[in-house]
């Protein structure tokens, strides 16, 4: 019919007359496929239904159906053929598969935002409540220790908030979307600083009018390479920039730490395959130079095209 002939690339019904499944666009492997269920319900006189295949569009595509076949008899009653139907079903499939991916993302993230709350913002409160604990004792024994220990209760107290601010934004995803990137630069600069002891610059231009996901997709490149200098990198001091050229925004993150070699194979271990799929998502370029001994830097260039869409919408 004259779907079918659409979908083998040839103009009309009368055109398929006389093909064979090598004739039309489908894979090799998936005409196997095809003349084996074929062989399969002939032989079997027994119907295939409702059975899910990959067929190769004559736009080079490849669409997802839901098939039935079921034999032909002749007048005796022997098998004579096939007929088979079938519906697209792609788009189903894809929004199937579209879910699945949002709830492991999601699923992920809940991990790692446990993750943080346990490691950065539980064990510094418990630090700080030792802290509090101790404080009356010290001070009455040796008031000068008690005010190093007051100061160092201070910094631990303001470290968890900043912490905890970061963590409550991340919990409410429009909050990401809402906040400015240069204002996310620096609480995620903030809430890095008070786990990890180093000086982290933020020199940020206010860029505006930025697509959501390329503002998210920056800030989570940005995370993991502070994420990856405060774990790794034994670094004193690091640099946020942010700016725009033209129509294009630059970040980059910069480390004074210990860098590492490329051949050493620490790809997997510091997330770089991540970081490098999150600006092709967002259709950035991303570089990352680094030399043992000489620091970091992480480098991404991308397009500022407010309408633009990912290729997930």
């Amino acid at each position: 019919n004259v779907n079918f002939a659409k979908d083998a690339g040839l103009s009309s019904p009368a055109d398929i007359v006389g093909k064979s499944d090598d004739d039309l666009p489908w894979t090799t492997e998936q005409t196997k496929m095809f003349q084996a269920d074929d062989r399969t319900v002939v032989e079997s006189d027994q119907p295939k239904l409702n059975f899910v295949q990959a067929r190769r569009q004559a736009d080079g595509r490849d669409a997802w159906l839901q098939v039935n076949k079921v034999p032909l008899h002749d007048t005796d009653g022997s098998v004579m053929g096939v007929l088979g139907t079938y519906q697209n079903i792609t788009e189903q499939i894809e929004a199937r598969e579209a879910l699945r991916q949002a709830k492991r993302e999601s699923f992920e993230e809940r991990q790692r935002l446990a993750r943080e709350l346990h490691d950065a913002v539980s064990q510094t409160l418990w630090t700080a409540s030792l802290m509090a604990d101790l404080l009356p004792t010290v001070w009455g024994k040796d008031r000068e220790e008690g005010e190093k220990t007051l100061a160092k209760l201070q910094l631990l107290t303001k470290g968890a908030l900043a912490e905890m601010r970061m963590l409550l934004l991340e919990l409410r995803p429009a909050s990401l979307v809402e906040t400015e990137l240069k204002k996310l630069l620096e609480r995620l600069a903030e809430a890095t600083m008070s786990r990890k002891k180093m000086e982290i610059v933020v020199l940020a231009d206010s860029i505006s009018d930025i697509h959501p996901d390329t503002k998210i997709g920056l800030y989570r490149i940005a995370q993991e390479s502070l994420n990856n200098i405060a774990r790794h990198s034994r670094a004193e001091h690091a640099k946020i920039s942010l700016k725009q050229v033209d129509d294009e925004i630059h970040l980059i993150i910069s480390d004074d730490g210990r860098g590492f070699s490329k051949e050493n194979n620490v790809t997997d271990r510091m997330g770089l395959n991540i970081m490098h799929e999150r600006a092709a998502d967002i259709g950035a370029q991303l570089s990352i130079d680094s030399e043992v001994g000489k620091g970091t830097t992480v480098t991404v260039l991308c397009a500022n095209q407010p309408g633009r869409r990912n290729n997930h919408e």
